[in-house]
């Protein structure tokens, strides 16, 4: 039998290079395993946390690793340990070479049991499909191992393409919603503005981009509770873009006369592309921008050779759209020489973990976070949204020199609402002219569209 044993290492200098030539050689594609992500993890979350650096040796040479951090519970006697990345990546693992995980998990278990206080041990976001380990710890589970639980966090839909992106897209949609998305794609393009769909390769342009992003989150998910781009893990991104970007990090972006208007955010693995960030601005909900945006992604990465779309962990209606597969999430927790209180903690933990899981499957994770959002907002959004008033006018709306005016762009409306913004963008629409002029009055709180001779024009009261 394989005799393996760990060192552990409580910094990342200590490590890293070992680190570095492990990744080198097992070339796992767990983009959220890779030394430079762990390390940028670490420097954003790292606080009151322990390192725990796990590196598994085989007759004195480094095999694998596994990255804990751990939290010492002095009250009752024990630490908990959680896998670096828990929380904010996508699939979490284990690194080893293949075929050596149920004798990695072995040995990694009977260092756990071996140490000279409790433990309790995580492994959140392990994934049936991408994480090497899973089926190990689903044995370990099954085999009842030191109080073993597992938990199926959620569903993850993902697109596989088993031709070109053209075959998949007939299959996929029939030609009444291609159609309905093409006249959307097509308004969006050609009457709006000048539209732009790229991928940022240039790190000098993060500085000016990722304020916009931010911003343009924060208004697509005002109605919930979201914080994927707030305080550290806002920072940790722009870092992990600046040092990783073109390598394992992609940036998409669609842009409106020079505005961003979406974006995505997302890591290679593979032949998968794991789309792990994405929002709109919601003013072109109308547009179903968020279904535009995923087509030209889709149809850019599909081209690049990748097989896969993961749209990361978690379910959406969106998600569900497009995918013609799913995988699942699980979290397993085991529990090592552990004290009576510390057995109760381990119970308590469960048992809510349990609740919370069996909530999210009946839809009222969603409920909640709604709730949320308009207790934190004082239900600012209905009150802004029923204060926005449209009134058509007729006979090029009394201008005798439109030509005074400056020609339609998103441009100027950026700064409105979202709110204020969406009622603009569907007047400019109905006016079926690319010739607007554009009429802002913030003292007035008007916005009036000015079109040729002879057509409608629209005056909008916010």
């Amino acid at each position: 039998m394989v005799q393996l044993s760990f060192e552990v290492y409580d910094n990342f200098p200590a490590c890293e290079p070992t680190l570095q030539r492990l990744a080198q050689r097992l070339q796992h594609p767990n983009p959220f395993l890779q030394p430079e992500w762990l390390n940028l993890w670490w420097e954003y979350f790292g606080a009151g946390k322990s390192l725990y650096i796990m590196v598994c040796r085989h007759n004195g040479e480094a095999i694998g690793y596994a990255p804990f951090y751990r939290i010492y519970r002095s009250a009752l006697g024990l630490h908990e340990y959680y896998l670096l990345g828990d929380g904010y990546s996508s699939y979490l693992d284990l690194a080893c070479p293949q075929g050596y995980e149920d004798t990695f998990l072995s040995a990694l278990f009977l260092h756990f049991q071996n140490l000279s206080s409790g433990a309790i041990v995580q492994f959140r976001d392990i994934n049936n499909r991408f994480s090497y380990f899973y089926q190990a710890l689903e044995n370990a589970w099954k085999q009842k191992l030191n109080n073993g639980m597992c938990f199926n966090l959620y569903s993850c839909p993902l697109v596989t393409f088993a031709g070109n992106w053209d075959e998949f897209y007939k299959n996929r949609h029939g030609s009444k919603a291609r159609k309905n998305l093409r006249r959307k794609i097509e308004r969006l393009t050609q009457t709006l503005g000048s539209f732009c769909f790229r991928r940022v390769t240039d790190p000098g342009e993060l500085d000016y981009l990722l304020p916009h992003l931010e911003r343009m989150h924060g208004e697509r998910f005002t109605k919930t509770v979201n914080i994927v781009l707030k305080g550290q893990k806002l920072l940790l991104l722009r870092s992990a873009l600046s040092k990783m970007l073109n390598d394992n990090l992609y940036l998409f972006v669609s842009e409106l006369d020079n505005c961003p208007i979406s974006f995505l955010i997302g890591f290679k693995m593979g032949a998968t592309f794991i789309a792990f960030i994405m929002a709109f601005d919601p003013a072109f909900s109308l547009l179903a921008l968020g279904h535009v945006q995923l087509i030209r992604i889709m149809e850019a990465i599909n081209q690049e050779g990748y097989t896969v779309f993961d749209f990361s962990k978690g379910d959406a209606e969106y998600k569900r759209y497009w995918s013609n597969a799913e995988t699942t999430s699980h979290m397993f927790r085991f529990g090592f020489q552990l004290s009576r209180p510390g057995q109760m903690y381990y119970r308590l933990l469960n048992g809510t973990l349990e609740a919370l899981v069996y909530l999210r499957h009946q839809g009222y994770n969603r409920t909640i976070k709604h709730w949320l959002a308009r207790l934190r907002q004082g239900d600012l959004l209905r009150k802004e949204a029923s204060a926005v008033k449209i009134e058509e006018l007729k006979d090029q709306v009394g201008v005798t020199r439109p030509e005074d005016y400056p020609e339609w762009s998103y441009r100027i409306i950026r700064g409105l609402s979202p709110e204020v913004r969406s009622a603009i963008i569907k007047c400019v629409i109905k006016t079926e002219t690319s010739q607007l002029r554009v009429d802002h009055r913030p003292q007035q709180r008007t916005v009036t569209l000015i079109p040729p001779t002879g057509a409608e024009g629209y005056r909008i009261r916010y």
